[in-house]
């Protein structure tokens, strides 16, 4: 009962000190004018019009401080006394704010990969460096599954395995070709992906794309060509092309995830742990037979290869995977795509501020071309579609790792 009493106490309290911070009594004529919660009531010609106030004035005065407590404690009821917390009014933007940030982070963090791949590799340790990388990514993936209980299904293992294989041969393609072009090429010419895969889709699905789509995709291929050639078609790269072939196969590689997981209820983590498994399985076997071995190279690496071996592993692999899979949750896969799609720009930014990476004036065409197709090639595909699958379906599937 005394708990009860001095809970009403309180709001009676509470209530009178938010009327005294949110009232202003002004005197204009002899009129007294209360403004509560910006609204302002002029007492006098109020009373004036109101027959109870004519016929019974004190019984007028006790309904109107009744109303006006309960109209107090109504709009007041939810702002907080001086000194205490202030409620976030747009959680929603906030968390988006966040998501964006995170999914942007994931995007440079891959922009960096190029750069700092071709800092780690060269043509005779790319075997030897792919098995390490595959095998401490797998292990890392590996101990959060045990602590997390998870269980791996036979579907997961099977489709994990083949798609295994086929990111196996994105990964020779891409880091071979890394070691023998620039970062900047190298990070723009496998966005060509982007482009790439809606039309793989569309030849095994029958599905037809946008006009506007192709011409982005004839934008991109200009750009590329001018970023690898400077306007001459002899200057084309060997390792151009193997990142070019990186491109296809990566295109590839998210058709056949896209195809193999449809239908089927396979986890994410688990699905990347095989994958990740069988490219360091396939790597160890062909570093034991070509280049280097992976026992040679792990016991001659420097502290620096450490330190960029361990930035490719956690920044630009694990860490990415976590981001997409809560990002997914937070925001729509649309704008988790839109983000991480940057990932060129900022391939391209880090190629040159920090790879060192000179453009003559058809190179910076070039990487101006590329992004523009690339990228309006990813909205239009995007936008196809949204238009096809339900808004209330929710895309879990997770981008491989660059490099």
């Amino acid at each position: 009962m005394t708990e009860a009493v001095e809970g009403r106490w309180f709001g009676v309290v509470r209530a009178a000190a938010q009327a005294f911070i949110e009232s202003s009594t002004n005197w204009v004529n002899g009129t007294v004018v209360w403004t509560l919660s910006g609204r302002a009531v002029d007492t006098v010609s109020v009373r004036a019009q109101d027959p109870l106030y004519l016929r019974d004035r004190e019984a007028w005065e006790m309904e109107s401080a009744q109303t006006e407590r309960m109209a107090i404690r109504c709009d007041l009821r939810n702002v907080p006394l001086p000194g205490s917390a202030v409620p976030d009014q747009h959680p929603a933007r906030r968390r988006s704010s966040t998501v964006d940030m995170l999914l942007l982070a994931v995007a440079v963090a891959w922009g960096s990969t190029y750069w700092v791949a071709k800092e780690l590799v060269s043509q005779d340790t790319v075997l030897a460096v792919l098995a390490v990388r595959m095998l401490l990514t797998a292990l890392a993936l590996g101990l959060i599954l045990a602590a997390m209980r998870k269980r791996l299904k036979k579907t997961e293992a099977v489709v994990g395995g083949i798609l295994g294989l086929l990111l196996s041969t994105v990964f020779t393609f891409e880091t071979f070709g890394i070691a023998a072009t620039s970062a900047t090429n190298a990070g723009l010419i496998i966005s060509l992906t982007v482009v790439m895969t809606p039309v793989l889709e569309t030849v095994v699905s029958k599905r037809k794309l946008s006009r506007l789509f192709y011409l982005g995709a004839v934008i991109a291929v200009a750009g590329v060509y001018f970023l690898a050639t400077g306007g001459a078609a002899a200057s084309f790269g060997f390792g151009d092309l193997l990142i070019l072939l990186a491109a296809v196969a990566r295109a590839a590689h998210v058709t056949g995830m896209h195809r193999l997981s449809a239908g089927r209820r396979i986890d994410s983590l688990n699905l990347t742990f095989v994958q990740m498994s069988t490219c360091g399985l396939v790597f160890l076997i062909m570093s034991s037979l070509w280049g280097i071995p992976v026992t040679t190279y792990a016991g001659s690496m420097t502290g620096a290869a450490l330190l960029q071996m361990t930035y490719l592993v956690i920044v630009c692999t694990v860490f990415p995977f976590f981001i997409q899979m809560w990002a997914v949750r937070k925001t729509s896969p649309t704008r988790v795509s839109l983000l991480l799609g940057t990932e060129p720009v900022w391939a391209a930014a880090i190629g040159v501020t920090l790879a060192g990476d000179v453009l003559g004036p058809l190179g910076v065409l070039g990487v101006v071309l590329v992004l523009l197709g690339t990228m309006w090639g990813q909205r239009l595909e995007l936008k196809t579609a949204e238009d096809l699958v339900p808004t209330t379906q929710e895309s879990k599937e997770v981008r491989a790792p660059s490099v």
